[in-house]
């Protein structure tokens, strides 16, 4: 009978535990609040896009994730990654996925593309947890923006460090416009767990 107890106790103790470590954190950080920059209310033109996720496979098991997004991208400019961000991500549960800045490419003098995240990120200030960066995807002819078709890329975060789980997800535009386009609708991935390629 003690033997059957022990055993119940432990059993319990086990799903909590594996519950403990799969629910995602919910993030809350002062560092993170006040590294970006907000819209100005009187600021024009404004954008606004949405976007939505589902099954997503991450440490924190299956993750729905809904985006939007809001810009202030001034239309005579020369920086592709020019303008001011809002975004804003939760999963199906209400809890937030943050917004931490522009990723931005760049080649070194090995000519080996590598990328940084803009503003700064110091990751010994951000909690484990999944967040979005942001890749906006100017166009700019002749110092006028021509198009812009950002893609947010989902991210772990975990033990101060980026893991290799990156998800870019397309946003889609509240208002479809040559200036604004609609995302490129791709097949649908057959379901299955993926497997890599080698």
């Amino acid at each position: 009978m003690r033997c059957c107890v022990l055993f119940c106790v432990l059993a319990v103790a086990a799903a909590s535990s594996i519950g403990c470590v799969r629910s995602l954190p919910t993030v809350k950080s002062r560092y993170l609040d006040e590294r970006l920059r907000t819209i100005p209310q009187s600021a024009a033109p404004v954008f606004s896009w949405h976007a939505e996720r589902k099954g997503l496979k991450t440490y924190w098991l299956g993750q729905n994730v809904s985006v939007e997004a809001r810009a202030h991208v001034p239309l005579n400019q020369a920086d592709p990654t020019g303008g001011t961000w809002e975004i804003r991500g939760r999963n199906s549960e209400g809890k937030p996925v943050l917004f931490i800045g522009i990723r931005e490419r760049y080649t070194n003098s090995q000519g080996t593309e590598l990328a940084v995240i803009v503003p700064p990120l110091d990751l010994d200030e951000v909690p484990d947890g999944l967040y979005l960066f942001l890749e906006p995807n100017i166009s700019v002819t002749l110092g006028k923006v021509t198009s812009i078709a950002p893609v947010v890329v989902l991210t772990e975060i975990r033990d101060h460090m980026f893991k290799p789980f990156q998800v870019p997800i397309p946003l889609i535009p509240d208002r479809k416009s040559p200036l604004t386009p609609a995302p490129p609708l791709g097949p649908s991935p057959p379901e299955g767990t993926p497997i890599g390629l080698g």
